[in-house]
């Protein structure tokens, strides 16, 4: 609907490039790699996040919001070398949930109700 080429081609870009470096981050080069998958992950996430507000899709927008909020978290544990215990146990949760957001956001799209009708 509500999609400018700008955030068109973020989601584009920004989606295959973090795809396809993400699924590098198992090789020896695993810092810089998911530094770049970051990299392009943010701006795509960013860009679905303003289009979900556009677009008053406001349950999937705060849970978009509670992931990237997660993300962060375990972004500063990651490089600010924090509560190292702690980011193998945030990092999955990041991973889970976004994980289901993403299936969330193809079940919207398809025309689909997400909640019941009690949740309306």
């Amino acid at each position: 609907k509500g999609t400018s080429k700008v955030q068109k081609k973020a989601i584009e870009i920004g989606g295959i490039g973090a795809a396809v470096y993400a699924f590098l981050v198992v090789t020896p080069m695993h810092n810089l790699l998911v530094t770049i998958s970051l990299l392009f992950f943010v701006p795509a996430v960013l860009a679905v996040l303003h289009l979900l507000y556009v677009e008053h899709q406001m349950r999937l927008l705060w849970a978009g919001i509670i992931c990237f909020t997660l993300l962060t978290i375990s972004a500063a544990m990651y490089y600010g070398n924090a509560l190292w215990s702690l980011l193998p146990a945030a990092q999955k949760l990041t991973v889970a949930l976004y994980l289901g957001w993403l299936v969330a956001l193809q079940y919207a799209s398809s025309g689909k109700k997400i909640f019941p009708k009690a949740w309306d």
